[in-house]
């Protein structure tokens, strides 16, 4: 990556080969353009993406224990129902227009089972839950990300862990 004209020549030989999946290293703008003409399948900037990742991990501890789903703003992951919505249907919290967020499974009894919008939540279940970014951001500062990968960061750099549900 830091020695540009290698990383071209490289890059143009190997696509020329024939080789199926080139992905090449950039050290910069200009060179990520020019690794794209010359044929790269990809090219990847790997300071710049984990800079990315660490300052998400920094300001948002809980994104680790949720899945980014590519090509977009969403996430994926598992939370414990809200105090608030025990003894509740989705039908009566009106789930997907209040928390902006889709379930998508739930887990309980043991087992996985498909969302049921007249079951009421329990103590113990689980919520598989899909949406955009700021959403599952809104519903997880409703919730207590003590036993959350990233906690112990959160509590380093002064992230507010005085919510209430849990996250799984």
């Amino acid at each position: 990556g830091e020695a540009v004209e290698k990383s071209i020549l490289c890059t143009s030989i190997l696509v020329e080969m024939g080789i199926p999946l080139v992905i090449a290293r950039a050290a910069n703008c200009l060179h990520a353009k020019v690794l794209e003409r010359v044929g790269a399948h990809s090219v990847i900037f790997p300071e710049r993406d984990m800079g990315f990742s660490i300052g998400e991990k920094l300001v948002y501890p809980w994104y680790s224990a949720f899945t980014h789903i590519g090509g977009g703003d969403f996430l994926l992951g598992r939370i414990r129902p809200l105090p608030d919505m025990l003894g509740k249907d989705m039908a009566q919290l009106k789930f997907s227009q209040k928390y902006k967020v889709i379930v998508i499974l739930m887990e309980y009894g043991g087992a996985q089972h498909t969302p049921d919008a007249a079951r009421p939540f329990e103590k113990d279940d689980k919520i598989w839950v899909l949406g955009h970014t700021a959403d599952i951001g809104r519903l997880v500062a409703e919730c207590d990300i003590a036993d959350m990968p990233g906690a112990e960061e959160a509590k380093l750099s002064g992230v507010d862990q005085s919510a209430r549900g849990r996250l799984y």
